[in-house]
Order: structure tokens, then C-alpha cells, then sequence
């Protein structure tokens, strides 16, 4: 069980306040009998949903490496040599095509770049298929090239910003592609001895390392390359991102016997099937999330109000007091008291939050009636209020100085608070998924009325 992101001794040491409200009809918090016990239960039972979870291992690998595993245990399996003839020798290309043509419609030149590098290794290996290697002059520095060129290509791409495909920069980094494309070919018909010395030099004196079929040079710059990658997509998780590591993973195991042209194609094809569906993944979440918070947007709750069935409860949540607040301190924080929330929302476990508009957010409890979801919201109330927000000054520095100035000003704490308002489906009233939204909506309404900061159903 994962642990809370926020910290429980901070969670326990605060009492709940409780909300009294007079002759308010709607159920809130005060009503509840177990109300005195949520501070003790702000732990990961709420908060199972991690970064292991949201933001990682799971959209990290799928679908990306599925493909990757699936190829790898194709090649390695009976089956390959029954059926890897049968897929046409087009197939790379097709990849290409769809995959441009996609790039292009969503602007997304990085992909066009790795596809092309792609698609030129392919057709290099097909040129020297069927002849052996060590027959052609220069074949093996120009192999030795292309593993040392890959992995930098691909870190490069991942890190660039779009830019255009016929733009000045866009038209640039085509050029450079198509110069190192000739660099090769130049080491392939002439061969030099010297650069073939400093690219397969061993630095490394361990057997397993000898035991791979790459020169050092190669496995180094791949293997800190992969290292590098997935450093930034824990960073800044994206599927782009993910598309160029294991698009390094299959160029890798692709390049460590690249005699079968067959197998190496399948690899390439797999490497650009990898690309293209991060360019799907990517422009989906694009059309169907929030890209300030990251949260589903309304259009993916739309689909979502449309797949429930049987036993939910749908609550909205309002940031208290946001328009007078955004006034207050301006836009630029506005927006980081939206990513506050919208992260607290997200790291609930059994909860799917999407931002609705403006600041509020709807929460979808499947499975799920009042009782069980009042605990929840509560946490989540909760999990807002004790996060102490820290306003950032105008001066302040990009990086964290050596010392820290004696006389500086403390700066400002503010607290930020929601009102949630929540209703379960009722076949007798909230029928379908719209009318329990109305009735959620309804519910928040009189949470502010009540006073604000407080859980209403």
C-alpha cells in the first residue's frame, strides 16, 4: 500500500473543524457520526493512487513496451520462422507514410525526424542484405557510426521543442538529419582506420560486456542515453517520451544482429509502430485533458457520464473564494492553486477527477453510495486546506541562492479551502448521470451558502 503524499503527523495534528450550518436540510459533514474520526483516517487508504500509478509504470510501459516484449518474444520464439516471410517487405514503409501524414496533421515534427531516421536504417540494412558484412569496405565503421549516432538522435528529438517541419529551424534539423545520413554513407565507401579505432575502443575490461555483439562506444551511449530518457519522463511524464525509449530499446536489440534483414525490419517496424501510437496517445490526450492540470477535461467526462451504470455517486467541487483570489495575486498563481487541487484530487485512490471549467471539478465515485463516499470527499476537503499554499515573490530567484539574506520578509501563507457537493444515483429522482450531476451541482450550491469549505450531500 502506497503511502500519503501528504504527511499524516500533519494530518493528525489537525483537528477537523466542524460546520454548523442551522437549519440547513441538505447532509453535510457535522451530521455524519464518524466525523470526529477523519483526521485519523487521512492515510493511504485514500491515497493508494501514487505516482506509481497516475503517473509512471503503467502509461510508461503500455502500450509502448507491450509492443516492444511482443516483438522481442516474436523473434525469439518457434513462430518467427514460419511467419516472419509472410510479412510484406512494404510494411516499414506503410508505417512511414501513415505515421508522416499523422505527424504532419497534429504538428508533431520530432516524430516525422525519428520516423525518417527510421525508415533510413531500414533501407541501409536492405541495401547490404544478403551480402556479408566483413566483404563490404568501410560496412563495419559505418555500423559502428550509426550506434553511436542513434541513441544521440533520439535524445536530441525527445528534448527539442516543436518547431515546424517547414520552418527555418524545422528545415535545419531535416538538414542535419540528411548530412549525418551522408556522413555515413561518405565511412562507408571510404573507410577510415582512425575512427574506426576511437569507435570501438574498449574502455571496459568485463567479460559480460564483451559477451554483447556492439562496440563499447555503442552500448555506453545507448545505455546512458535509455538511463537519461527515463529520467525525464519521471520528471515530466509524456508519451512522446516514452515513444523514444523504447524506440531506443528496439533500435538496441535490433543493431545487435542486424545480418537477418527480415528480423531488423520487423524491429524497425515495431520501432515506428511505437512512435506512431505515442502520436495517437499524445494527440488523445491533447483533445481529451486539461493541459494545465492534467486532469481529464469535460469532454472525457461526457464519455464517462455515458459509460455509468448501476450503483455511483458524482460530486463537484468549487476552489472557495477563486475569482477574488485570482484578482488578489493574479492569474500566474490562480493557475498554481488550480494544480494543487486538481493533484490532491487526482492521488485518491478509487476516485476519477476531471476539471469541469473555470475552477471547478467533478469526482466520479464508481460502485460507491453516500456512505462511502463521504469519507472520501472528506479527505479530500481535508488534503486541500492542510497543504500550506506559499505565495512566491516577484524577486524571487530562478535558482535557490547559497545564502539566504537575514533581513528578507517572510512570505506569505495563504489557505485555500473547496466546498464539494455530492449526489448518489437514485432511480426514483437522479435516474441517469445528467440529473445526478444537476443534483451534485445542487448540492454545492448549498455548501457555499452553509459557509463554504464543507462536504455537502
Amino acid at each position: 500500500m502506497f503511502l500519503s503524499w501528504i504527511s499524516q503527523d500533519a494530518c493528525a495534528s489537525l483537528p477537523i473543524v466542524l460546520k454548523k450550518h442551522g437549519d440547513m436540510q441538505k447532509k453535510t459533514i457535522d451530521n455524519y457520526p464518524g466525523s470526529k474520526l477523519f483526521p485519523m483516517m487521512m492515510n493511504a487508504e485514500y491515497s493508494a493512487k501514487g505516482f506509481l500509478y497516475s503517473r509512471s509504470l503503467i502509461p510508461f510501459i503500455v502500450p509502448n513496451g507491450l509492443i516492444y516484449l511482443t516483438t522481442l518474444a516474436f523473434t525469439h520464439s518457434p513462430l518467427s520462422s514460419r511467419w516472419l516471410y509472410a510479412i510484406p517487405w512494404i510494411t516499414p514503409y506503410l508505417l512511414l507514410v501513415a505515421g508522416m501524414l499523422l505527424a504532419w496533421l497534429f504538428n508533431r515534427s520530432r516524430v516525422i525526424y525519428g520516423l525518417a531516421i527510421l525508415a533510413i536504417l531500414d533501407g541501409a540494412v536492405a541495401y547490404t542484405a544478403g551480402t556479408k558484412t566483413a566483404s563490404i569496405p568501410g560496412a563495419h565503421e559505418a555500423y559502428l557510426a550509426i550506434t553511436s549516432l542513434i541513441p544521440i538522435n533520439l535524445i536530441v528529438l525527445s528534448l527539442i521543442k516543436e518547431r515546424g517541419l517547414f520552418t527555418a529551424r524545422g528545415l535545419w534539423r531535416g538538414s542535419i538529419i540528411a548530412m549525418e545520413a551522408m556522413a555515413v554513407f561518405i565511412l562507408y565507401i571510404h573507410p577510415s582506420p582512425t575512427i574506426r579505432k576511437y569507435l570501438e575502443y574498449n574502455f571496459l575490461r568485463y567479460d559480460f560486456i564483451n559477451h554483447i555483439p556492439m562496440a563499447q562506444p555503442g552500448i555506453l551511449l545507448f545505455g546512458l542515453s535509455a538511463l537519461f530518457l527515463t529520467l525525464v519522463y519521471i520528471r515530466y511524464p509524456d508519451t512522446i517520451t516514452s515513444g523514444f525509449f523504447w524506440t531506443l530499446v528496439t533500435c538496441f536489440t535490433a543493431f545487435l544482429d542486424p545480418s537477418n534483414h527480415k528480423i531488423f525490419s520487423l524491429y524497425m517496424s515495431s520501432a515506428m509502430l511505437i512512435l506512431v501510437i505515442s502520436l495517437v496517445i499524445s494527440s488523445y490526450r491533447m483533445a481529451f485533458h486539461d493541459e494545465l492540470t492534467g486532469l481529464p477535461a469535460r469532454r472525457a467526462l461526457n464519455e464517462e457520464l455515458l459509460k455509468l451504470t448501476g450503483r455511483y455517486t458524482i460530486a463537484m467541487a468549487d476552489i472557495d473564494f477563486f475569482k477574488k483570489f485570482n484578482d488578489r495575486y493574479g492569474h500566474d498563481v490562480g493557475d498554481q492553486v488550480l494544480r494543487m487541487v486538481a493533484s490532491r484530487m487526482s492521488r485518491v485512490a478509487g476516485v476519477r477527477a476531471f476539471r469541469y471549467g473555470g475552477e471547478e471539478f467533478v469526482l466520479v465515485l464508481s460502485g460507491k453510495g453516500k456512505k462511502e463516499t463521504l469519507p472520501i470527499l472528506e479527505y479530500i476537503r481535508q488534503s486541500v486546506e492542510i497543504t500550506p499554499f506559499v505565495l512566491r515573490g516577484p524577486n524571487r530567484p530562478r535558482k535557490k541562492p547559497k545564502s539566504i539574506r537575514a533581513k528578507a520578509k517572510p512570505r506569505e501563507k495563504v489557505s485555500v479551502t473547496i466546498s464539494i457537493g455530492a449526489a448518489e444515483r437514485d432511480m426514483s429522482r437522479n435516474k441517469n448521470p445528467r440529473d445526478v450531476l444537476k443534483a451534485a451541482d445542487k448540492a454545492l450550491y448549498a455548501a457555499k451558502k452553509a459557509g463554504r469549505n464543507r462536504v455537502s450531500l
